[in-house]
């Protein structure tokens, strides 16, 4: 039952991606929300309150639910692998210890039905964000096609999720294969009596197990991206391309080969340095992982479970593509390989995390052809695979002998994924080899090959990591640059005015450069929009470099003030400005006539003691521990929905009555729920009767002591006449010092005519690293109603 909306968030049926992709999940869309069918829902309820009431002890019972779910969604039985329910009763009654079962059941498994629970609201909170991830790029879940670059975004914990419905076997399998998508359910890898009696594929289940384990104990925060990366054909003479390469290409090409190192031991995904690490795909990514094979590939994907959740979205891989995926995180030791291959207990990942929060593994998934033959050595053959190699590798230019090329590559015109580090090498082996047939040292040389390469026109430049730069790159010929890294960069003093021949200039992210002092004056980069400068201690003014910029982020400066070039920015629309302590005190009163600007956030400003008037615009306001902050004001003609006062304690009243009244959604401090929040409760929850269709909820909340790291999350739980759904409603905001209040609006959807008079409505918050003091619900009453 969907029946709410907060503000003016998108509706969901509105997103094409998921328009696109949810016949191949198993939830449906209710109006402008996502559901489990009434009947699924009520089972896994039942399942994750813990087998001393679901009896959900043991395998058998576990399959007699399963069964239940899948005839609930109409799943035919007939398109599952022979004998599958039979197959999880062996391994859970037979193959493991009655500890290890009676602790699956009585932990991981109501866990995991828990984490279904949450799934609509999860993807719902996913498709909201995804056109926000990356700039001008959607990156919700959909059907990633061939010959369409792309990218997906997933959260860690969404993919947990759906690994979970893989587990139950409640996908869909209709029209997957259509598709050239591989089956994604669970019951081919439980199929008995495979199971019985084949230790790898009982080994494989153990890694997937320990991987459930694992998340249920402590859920992960990070991403993965999925990326389908093309060269594209025919594409030959334009600029903005690297197209598929014909053979001429490659027997005139002059460049020295890049360094390499040859190891006679030890696996690509243990090799000490950050680098692309090989995966021997199959066409169809995941090859055989939830069957019966434990090769290279399978083997990397149920030590790193998350690589399983493309196996979803991904089809069958063309000559000219492959696939990367860049976030997964490593849960299980293993020994051996092929029939031999055995789980070997629990591994900790400790690798770093990029500036998408993703971890710093990088799995490009390149297929070989299978049993090529004598015909592998024929020129058409050669190709495909150094192109092959090729289209995996193509964003890494920093790893050839000698000096770095100054060029890059965009892979598509819809798409490219400038985010990668370019001192980062490749980690392979003997791709294609083996049961696939091919001959090693003819790979070997094709891939080098591949590596090798130089690519064309230079888009971005990452100098991330360069502490020993002082003087600033000559980028004068770099014309088409299109992205500037520069973190890390202890020593750069100066950006000079050289910085305005790159006229093609979008991006420029300085972060940590501790000793720069000067920035150019007067110098108005035409196309730069996103500007980030982050932790120059020593920089007390921003850098003059455009009247255009969109989105600027200033944190951790020495800044004494906003300058009076900000004035001019007519194409602002988001500012962020962080721990600008001690000096920066006040913020210029021509703020207001920044007409386009719709989010503003301050956090840590402790002197700012006033705001100016804002602009109208303005629909997003943050505040975060300004504690001389006493007065704000709004224009009457406000389109403000949000506002937020994180630890700002001298808030007067008028100034929290506005706050209060005029925003959709608000938090500032307080212990006690407003006189106008008529129905009002001690703790979590509280139920009222009521005809009308809007509401505002308020709820109390105070930190708990992980707070100082952990993203705080706030849910509501409401039902109505005895249907119900979960709903994100607050999600990372800045530690709180003492307890606060949040405030959000919302109203009832009466499209599905649900709705009736004396409605029993019931309101539950739920909160992690926050503790829940009072709730209370005010009835708004329309006019119209």
């Amino acid at each position: 039952m969907s029946f709410w909306k907060f503000g003016k968030a998108k509706r969901m049926e509105k997103k094409e991606d998921l328009g696109s992709f949810l016949k191949y999940l198993p939830l449906v869309a209710q109006s402008s929300s996502l559901a489990w069918p009434p009947s699924v829902e009520q089972e896994l309820q039942t399942i994750s309150e813990g087998p001393t009431k679901s009896m959900v002890n043991s395998g058998e019972v576990l399959a007699s639910h399963i069964t239940n779910m899948r005839k609930s969604l109409s799943l035919d039985a007939g398109n599952l692998s022979p004998n599958p329910l039979q197959g999880y009763a062996t391994f859970f009654d037979k193959k493991i210890s009655r500890e290890e079962s009676a602790k699956f059941f009585g932990e991981v498994v109501p866990a995991l039905c828990g984490l279904l629970l949450q799934l609509p609201s999860m993807l719902e909170t996913h498709y909201q964000n995804a056109d926000h991830v990356l700039d001008g790029v959607t990156s919700g879940l959909c059907l990633l096609a061939p010959q369409e670059a792309g990218v997906v975004f997933l959260s860690q914990e969404l993919i947990a999720a759906l690994l979970a419905c893989s587990f139950f076997c409640l996908f869909p399998e209709a029209d997957r294969r259509s598709k050239h998508l591989q089956s994604i359910n669970f019951d081919d890898l439980f199929s008995f009596p495979f199971m019985s009696y084949c230790s790898k594929r009982e080994s494989k289940i153990r890694c997937l197990l320990h991987y459930f384990e694992r998340v249920c104990q402590c859920m992960p925060t990070g991403f993965v991206s999925f990326e389908r990366k093309v060269l594209p054909r025919g594409h030959k003479h334009n600029p903005h391309y690297v197209s598929y390469p014909e053979a001429e290409y490659w027997a005139k090409s002059t460049t020295p080969l890049c360094s390499v190192e040859i190891h006679t031991s030890g696996a690509i995904e243990d090799q000490p340095g950050e680098a692309l690490e090989v995966d021997f795909a199959d066409e169809y990514i995941g090859g055989l992982t939830l069957s019966y094979d434990t090769l290279q590939e399978e083997i990397r994907f149920v030590i790193n479970p998350e690589l399983i959740a493309g196996m979803i979205f991904l089809p069958r891989m063309d000559a000219n593509e492959a696939i990367e995926i860049v976030g997964v995180e490593r849960f299980s030791r293993y020994t051996g390989y092929g029939p031999s291959f055995q789980y070997a207990g629990d591994y900790t990942d400790e690798k770093d995390f990029d500036a998408f929060k993703r971890r710093k593994t990088r799995v490009i998934a390149i297929d070989a052809l299978p049993n090529p033959g004598s015909t592998q050595y024929k020129p058409e053959r050669l190709l495909r695979e150094i192109n092959k190699a090729f289209s995996g590798y193509l964003h890494q230019c920093k790893h050839q002998a000698g000096p770095p090329p100054s060029s890059a590559v965009e892979s598509s015109k819809r798409w490219c994924m400038d985010d990668h580090e370019e001192k980062v090498g490749v980690a392979t082996g003997n791709w294609g080899c083996g049961v696939f047939g091919g001959d090693p040292e003819v790979k070997i040389m094709l891939q080098w090959l591949a590596i090798s390469q130089p690519l064309t026109n230079l888009k971005r430049m990452n100098l991330n990591g360069s502490k020993h730069l002082k003087e600033f790159p000559d980028l004068s010929n770099a014309t088409n640059l299109e992205r500037l890294f520069l973190d890390d960069c202890e020593s750069l003093v100066e950006i000079p005015c050289s910085i305005g021949s790159l006229h093609k200039l979008k991006y420029l992210f300085m972060e940590k450069c501790l000793n720069l002092q000067h920035g150019p004056t007067h110098c108005n980069l035409a196309s730069l929009e996103v500007f980030k400068l982050i932790g120059s201690r020593n920089l007390r003014k921003i850098p003059d470099l455009s009247t255009n910029i969109v989105s600027l982020n200033v944190m951790d400066t020495m800044l004494e003030e906003v300058p009076d070039s900000f004035r001019h920015w007519s194409r602002l629309r988001s500012l962020y400005i962080y721990s600008c302590e001690p000096t920066l005190e006040k913020l210029p009163d021509f703020i207001k006539y920044l007409h386009g600007l719709t989010v503003l956030q301050l956090l840590n400003l402790r002197k700012l003691a006033s705001l100016p008037e804002l602009p109208a615009s303005l629909t997003s306001l943050t505040v975060a521990s300004s504690v001389l902050l006493e007065t704000v004001s709004f224009s009457f003609d406000s389109t403000i929905e949000i506002l937020y006062f994180p630890n700002c304690f001298k808030l007067g009243r008028e100034a929290r009555r506005v706050i209060t009244t005029i925003a959709l959604q608000a938090l500032l401090p307080g212990s006690k729920i407003p006189a106008e929040f008529d129905h009002r409760a001690i703790g979590n929850s509280l139920i009222i009767r009521s005809d009308f269709k809007r509401f505002r909820i308020c709820v109390v909340i105070s930190r708990k002591e992980k707070m100082e790291k952990d993203v705080p999350k706030l849910l509501c739980r409401i039902g109505i006449n005895d249907c119900y759904v979960e709903k994100l409603i607050l999600q990372g905001v800045q530690r709180i010092e003492t307890e606060h209040m949040f405030i959000s609006s919302f109203d009832l959807l009466d499209k599905d005519g649900w709705l009736q008079q004396d409605n029993e409505i019931s309101f539950e918050f739920s909160a992690t690293y926050l503790e829940i003091i009072e709730c209370g619900v005010q009835i708004v009453v329309d006019k119209t109603d």
